[in-house]
């Protein structure tokens, strides 16, 4: 019987994905008690990974490295795509010829854009003239409706430990393992019954998790083995026991930052006052601060540096809870020069220092040297840091809805009420700062506030008219 013949034999099956990304590798041993198990179909892209290893009596669903891909990407390099699928199609055909079952094309395409179906007719329709395997993609949608799945032979449809299974509706599943063992399992037990309702099914699973449930639990070899034979038994469960939470990130970052706000405000005794006053006396402020009477400028220098931990911290936090793991990896995948693979939050909490300290330093210069009343740096510091201040309370709120599971509309809400701040406090300064002038006053804030608007409407035009970062944003925000 070859692949394709294997393929379409009715049957439940389980298959095995190989990421070469991963630093797991599985020995001849882990591979024999795959087939024990009754697995023999296994999902890889790289036709050299298993060079040191007999997979003789495995099928192979292949694997292309096309990964997140937008609807601009796909139309304007289908070529490449096609040069690249095809040339690994061979590569694969000539080692492994008569066991090839199934070429994936795609791993979490923005199948969500009406677009992708046109295109993908376009694209099957170039590689059917050589490819003659059944041809599907992984998506990342719970549920994929039955028109949908045409031109691909089938679709892959994403279900997580977490993932509530009321009634399964597609043949073919990945299934991705969360981080308790117990609710994993039960959760695959579920999957696993409801399957054997079809005739036909494949329920995909990472290596790396499989082989090390079988290593900790020998038995889940003997239920697999049943299921694979259309036999349910239960399955085998570790014990439950009790783990120590992880630390939260985000709440120890806004501790520091409190406590760092809180010694300013008792052991600087300018610090309240110029608080205070700033936000309940303005005007008198901001004249302190432009006839010179307010001279101590370093507790706004050290408002500014608190601001730009602040600001890290809501770039992790809203990261964190606007995008899915699979998000963050489709960003730094489309973005590698920003963003690293694997630490994504890690790589948003560096972005926000750097935007912050451009930022400010970009802000302080523009209202200093725009102005000809201010005869010191430190003014233009004063006008603009203690505004600031402000965005230590929605930080705050932000990461306490965080810790909670908040609905994203307050996510949302708070973030735009952030950058909000941010902005404003730009404008506030430059506006307080005009005031002084005797002269050219409507041109100075022409020149800052004005300026400063077109230039934010300009950033947020490119951003969504530009496909090339609009695009994987988008595809980035809808991944579950």
């Amino acid at each position: 019987m070859n692949g394709r013949e294997q393929n379409a034999a009715p049957g439940n099956r389980i298959a095995l994905s190989f990421d070469p990304n991963t630093p797991f590798f599985p020995s001849q041993s882990d591979l024999e008690n795959t087939l024990r198990a009754g697995i023999n179909l296994i999902e890889f892209s790289d036709p050299t990974y298993f060079s040191t290893r007999s997979i003789d009596d495995f099928f192979i669903l292949v694997s292309t490295s096309d990964r997140y891909v937008t609807m601009d990407q796909f139309e304007t390099e289908m070529a490449d795509y096609l040069e690249s699928t095809l040339s690994k199609y061979r590569a694969f055909d000539n080692i492994y010829s008569d066991k090839l079952a199934g070429l994936k094309l795609f791993h979490f395409p923005d199948d969500f854009s009406p677009s992708f179906k046109n295109l993908s007719e376009n694209y099957i329709d170039l590689l059917s003239e050589e490819v003659n395997l059944p041809l599907y993609y992984q998506s990342s949608k719970l549920m994929i409706e039955p028109g949908e799945i045409s031109p691909y032979r089938f679709v892959s449809t994403y279900y997580t430990e977490s993932d509530e299974i009321t009634s399964m509706q597609n043949r073919v599943i990945y299934f991705e393992p969360g981080t308790d063992d117990f609710s994993t399992l039960k959760r695959l037990e579920e999957l696993l019954k409801q399957s054997v309702e079809f005739n036909d099914s494949i329920i995909i699973i990472p290596s790396d998790w499989f082989y090390e449930r079988l290593r900790v639990q020998p038995d889940l070899q003997l239920v697999f083995k049943n299921y694979t034979q259309g036999n349910l038994i239960p399955f085998p469960y570790p014990k439950i026991e009790s783990q120590i939470p992880d630390i939260n990130v985000a709440v120890l970052i806004l501790l520091i930052i409190w406590v760092l706000f809180i010694c300013l405000y008792k052991y600087r005794s300018n610090f309240p006052d110029s608080l205070y006053r700033y936000f309940l006396n303005h005007s008198f402020f901001a004249s302190d601060t432009m006839e010179n009477r307010n001279r101590n400028f370093s507790d706004a220098f050290t408002i500014l540096l608190l601001h730009v931990l602040i600001v890290a911290l809501f770039f992790y936090t809203f990261s964190s809870q606007i995008f899915s793991h699979n998000g963050l990896e489709a960003l730094s995948h489309n973005f590698p020069l920003l963003l690293i693979s694997g630490n994504e939050l890690l790589s948003f909490f560096v972005l926000g220092l750097i935007a912050s300290i451009f930022s400010h330093v970009i802000s302080i210069f523009w209202i200093y040297l725009f102005n000809k009343s201010m005869n010191r740096i430190g003014q233009a510091i004063q006008l603009y840091a203690w505004g600031l201040s402000l965005n230590l309370i929605i930080v705050t709120l932000l990461v306490t809805l965080s810790f909670w599971n908040a609905n994203t509309i307050w996510i949302y809400s708070l973030s735009a009420l952030f950058l909000i701040v941010w902005i404003m406090s730009f404008n506030t300064a430059s506006i307080d700062g005009a005031r002084s002038l005797e002269r050219n006053r409507i041109l100075n804030i022409l020149l800052t506030f004005g300026l400063h608007t077109v230039l934010i409407i300009g950033l947020i035009l490119l951003l969504f008219m530009n496909p090339e970062t609009y695009e994987p944003l988008k595809l980035a925000f809808q991944l579950r």
